[in-house]
């Protein structure tokens, strides 16, 4: 075993030993400084907190943190209900505590609690000692509220305003206080990234800011004022397991300072053990936690009888940084989706610009600067159903215009073009029939060389343009004088260059993108309409390079030594 693990080891010996002294050790009676005039809730409550002999200034981090320092209500980090149940043994006494903690990532976090103490089966005597009355009883309650949150650099505040009351052989009394807090990482605040401090807390509290004052007879009671100082250090470890050290100094009214120290000790990640000193009292316990169930034990060897108390704690929710975070995505998503709702209605904006501009276009005219804008409405809105009409229009009158210039060919290509876009429409189809006709009695060609210029012209309307040039060529080979199909063939082969330069540009791109598989489809689509091409043979070449730049290269088999 190493040196450390065997340290690590004495050390946590030495833990276990105190921790059993503490509990089986013979109660000891304490003599109290304020002679029994101070409330039994000047003490905080808290399994935790008093195993730790009280030293939880400077934590105060679960949902009775706010009796010892309301400003540790800004660290709790889930939401937290917490219960624990006290008998003080032969005194008759017993004490009773419920809170919860609900934490805000944005808002900070807000307790409540309800603490009561009772004695039953009491005596009343006169001035002579004698007894005039039993079974009576002593109640004491406290009802709080608190709120606390962390500030920027390393700050958190808290307050807590409480209710008590007093009711005892049939006399009753209310009072009201308040509490304030602060705790303080140095780390944070100063951007330390000394790791002596990084996990080192500061704690300040003031209670009784607001004093609650008692009067069930004559006099009124009004309770001290306590400032508590504390600190609480998480080290890197004893060398088995996390550790928490704390300690405190307690000033109140009307009596010396009073010291608080506690170590807790994580010895496995479902149980803490936990020593600590009150005063000149010893205290121990240990925390068991089992999922979002928390079962705390804690024991102090009190003034008068040792007392023993166990607790129970359900945390319930998200965690801040949970809700901190899915909040910020919920953001992000709204932002998201205000941008997507500004960006759709700036789009459709644009295309009813883009559409009217078309239409001004068209009615004035020019239907080559309608067509382009029309290129551009199919970019942005190629679902819009006005596109195909409008362009449909603006191709039709190109063709009417051909047509009235005695060019049949490209009537007819136009003719069918704008057939395409808008099947069905009557005279449209009546317009390709006129000018099929005469183009017929111009040329005066066979049945057969009209039926495949026809088929070739469809072809091309429709964008089949290598089908277009084989029914072409079929007519030159029948027919080699027909101007017409010459001038058609000539028009294809241009169509035909412009196609393969734009299918072998996109898919340049596409492979530059990684984007190899449709790299491959627009080269396939290439070299289908012109397979003898250079331009061809350049791209395959290149899409080949990124092919095996992007596959990574086999490795060299490892030889045995």
């Amino acid at each position: 075993m190493s040196p450390g693990r065997m340290g690590a080891a004495r050390w946590l010996a030495l833990l276990i030993g105190g921790l059993a002294a503490t509990l089986f050790m013979p109660s000891r009676s304490h003599a109290t400084e304020d002679g029994g005039t101070t409330s039994m809730f000047t003490q905080g409550a808290g399994n935790r907190a008093l195993a730790l002999g009280g030293a939880f200034t400077a934590v105060a981090d679960d949902a009775s943190g706010w009796m010892w320092n309301p400003a540790g209500l800004g660290r709790v980090g889930r939401g937290e209900f917490q219960t624990s149940q006290a008998s003080y043994g032969e005194l008759g006494g017993r004490e009773v505590a419920a809170g919860f903690a609900m934490p805000n990532w944005r808002w900070g976090a807000i307790a409540a609690s309800y603490r009561q103490f009772g004695v039953d089966d009491l005596e009343a005597r006169d001035d002579r000692n004698v007894v005039v009355g039993t079974g009576l009883t002593s109640r004491e309650s406290e009802f709080a509220f608190g709120y606390g949150r962390t500030l920027p650099a390393g700050w958190s505040v808290g307050a807590v305003a409480k209710v008590r009351r007093q009711s005892i052989v049939g006399r009753a009394a209310t009072g009201v206080g308040a509490d304030l807090g602060i705790t303080f990482s140095p780390a944070l605040a100063l951007s330390s990234r000394a790791s002596m401090f990084d996990d080192l807390t500061l704690g300040l509290a003031f209670q009784n800011v607001l004093a609650p004052a008692v009067r069930l007879d004559l006099d009124e009671v009004v309770e001290p004022r306590t400032t508590r100082a504390g600190l609480a250090w998480r080290p890197p470890g004893i060398g088995f397991a996390p550790t928490l050290a704390t300690l405190d100094l307690e000033a109140t009214g009307g009596r010396s300072a009073r010291l608080h120290a506690g170590l807790q000790v994580s010895a496995h990640p479902m149980m803490d053990l936990r020593l600590g000193v009150n005063g000149s009292r010893l205290t121990g316990g240990t925390g068991l936690t089992l999922g979002s169930l928390l079962l705390d034990y804690a024991f102090e060897d009190g003034p008068l009888v040792p007392v023993h108390r166990v607790g129970l704690s359900m945390r319930f929710g998200s965690t801040v940084s949970e809700s901190r975070e899915a909040a910020s995505r919920a953001r992000e998503d709204e932002i998201q989706g205000r941008l997507a709702k500004a960006f759709d209605a700036q789009q459709k904006q644009r295309v009813e610009e883009l559409v009217a501009r078309a239409e001004r276009a068209r009615a004035a005219g020019n239907c080559i600067e309608a067509l382009d804008v029309i290129a551009a409405l199919r970019a942005l809105a190629p679902d819009d159903r006005r596109i195909p009409l409008l362009e449909s229009r603006c191709t039709f009158e190109q063709g009417a215009e051909r047509e009235r210039q005695g060019d049949l060919t490209n009537a007819t290509l136009l003719y069918s073009r704008a057939l395409v876009l808008a099947p069905g429409d009557t005279a449209l189809t009546r317009a390709l029939n006129r000018v099929r006709a005469l183009s017929d009695r111009w040329a005066a060609r066979s049945s057969e060389i009209r039926r495949k210029f026809t088929v070739a012209l469809d072809a091309f309307g429709a964008g089949d343009l290598s089908g277009a040039r084989r029914d072409l060529r079929a007519i030159l080979e029948q027919q080699p004088g027909d101007a017409d199909a010459r001038a058609m063939l000539s028009r294809v082969e241009r169509a035909i260059a412009q196609r393969v330069t734009e299918l072998l540009d996109q898919a340049e791109r596409l492979a530059r993108s990684g984007l190899l598989d449709d790299a491959r489809t627009a080269l396939a689509a290439a070299r289908a309409l012109d397979p003898g091409s250079v331009a061809v043979a350049r791209t395959a070449a290149l899409i080949q390079q990124a092919d095996r730049a992007a596959t990574p290269e086999p490795r060299a088999p490892v030889r045995p030594g």
